[in-house]
C-alpha cells in the first residue's frame, strides 16, 4: 500500500513536468461546468488491529484479515429500488477549468472480518461477559470464532470525501471523443453502519461519523460530448476511533484501515447555459 501512495506521488510529479496539454491538442471545454457520476467498486484491505471495549471486557485482536462483499452481478444492479445495495460510488463536482475539478462524493464499500481462524489477542475478558473466553491474554494465539467476535462494516464502510483532481489530456480521437488521465487527493469522514457482535451481543448499528479518511487516486477517463466513462484506483487510510458496538458510546471499537479501491463509473457533464446576446 505504501508503494501505491509513492506511485501516485510520482505520477503527479511526472505529469507536473509535462508542458501544457492545450498546446499539444485541444481538449473539451469543461470550464465552469458541473458533473455527476455513478458506478461500482471492489476493495481490498490491509490487515488491521481491532480494539473493543465494553461491559466487563477490553481486548484487541491483531492483524485481522478482511475482505469486501460485492453482490453477485444480476439484474438487481439495474433495479432503482435496489441501486444502493451493491458496492457503489456516487459523486457531484465542478470543473474549475479544463485541468482542475473539485467534487464531493460517497464511496460505499463493504468490510467483512474473517472469523473462524487463529489470531493474536491481548486484553481482559470477565466471566460475566463470557464464561467461555474469560481470562487475561497477552499476545496469545487463539481461535476467534463468530461466538467471540463478529465485525463487519457491510451497510457499509462508507467514505465521504471532498476531492481535488488534476486532468491531463492524452488523446483526441475526433470532435466527439477524447481521452484523459487524472490524479487527485481528498478526504473527510468515514460514516460506517457497523454490524458488531461481541460474545453474541451487539447490533447492526446506526450510521454515524466514526472517524476520518485521506486518499490518493489515479484514473483514466473517456469523454464523449457530455458523457464520460471513468476507471479509477484509490488508495486510502481511515482512522476510526468511534465504532459503535451496541448503539451507544459505552461499548466502542476502534480501528485503523488501509484500503485499495478500484471503481468504474459513468458520468454526465451539464452544459453551461449560453448567455443571451442583445
Amino acid at each position: 500500500m505504501k508503494n501505491f501512495f509513492a506511485s501516485i506521488l510520482l505520477i503527479f510529479i511526472s505529469f507536473g513536468n509535462v508542458k501544457a496539454q492545450s498546446k499539444i491538442t485541444p481538449s473539451f471545454d469543461k470550464s465552469k461546468k458541473f458533473f455527476l457520476y455513478w458506478g461500482y467498486n471492489r476493495a481490498t484491505f490491509a490487515k488491521s488491529n481491532i480494539h473493543v471495549s465494553g461491559y466487563h471486557y477490553d481486548f484487541t485482536v491483531y492483524d485481522v484479515v478482511a475482505k469486501d462483499r460485492p453482490d453477485k452481478f444480476t439484474l438487481r444492479y439495474f433495479n432503482p429500488m435496489l441501486i444502493s445495495t451493491p458496492q457503489f460510488n456516487a459523486r457531484i463536482g465542478f470543473y474549475i477549468n479544463k485541468n482542475w475539478s473539485i467534487s464531493m462524493g460517497y464511496d460505499h464499500m463493504k468490510y467483512v472480518m474473517e472469523t473462524n481462524r487463529v489470531y493474536t489477542v491481548s486484553g481482559v475478558i470477565d466471566s460475566i461477559a463470557s464464561p467461555k473466553y474469560a481470562g487475561s491474554y497477552l499476545k496469545e494465539r487463539m481461535m476467534v470464532n463468530d461466538d467471540m467476535m463478529k465485525f463487519e462494516h457491510t451497510d457499509g464502510f462508507n467514505v465521504v470525501t471532498i476531492d481535488v483532481d488534476r486532468y491531463f489530456h492524452l488523446h483526441h480521437f475526433n470532435k466527439n471523443w477524447n481521452l484523459e488521465a487524472n490524479v487527485g487527493t481528498g478526504g473527510i469522514w468515514v460514516v460506517p453502519k457497523s454490524d458488531v457482535r461481541i460474545f453474541g451481543k451487539g447490533a447492526n448499528n446506526n450510521l454515524h461519523v466514526a472517524g476520518f479518511t485521506w486518499l490518493g487516486k489515479a484514473g483514466i477517463k473517456l469523454n464523449r460530448k457530455n458523457v464520460f466513462f471513468q476507471a479509477e484506483v484509490k488508495g486510502g487510510y481511515a482512522s476510526l476511533p468511534s465504532i459503535f458496538v451496541n448503539f451507544h458510546s459505552e461499548e466502542l471499537a476502534d480501528q485503523n484501515i488501509t484500503y485499495l479501491e478500484v471503481s468504474g463509473v459513468i458520468g454526465y457533464v451539464f452544459p453551461r447555459k449560453k448567455k443571451e446576446t442583445k
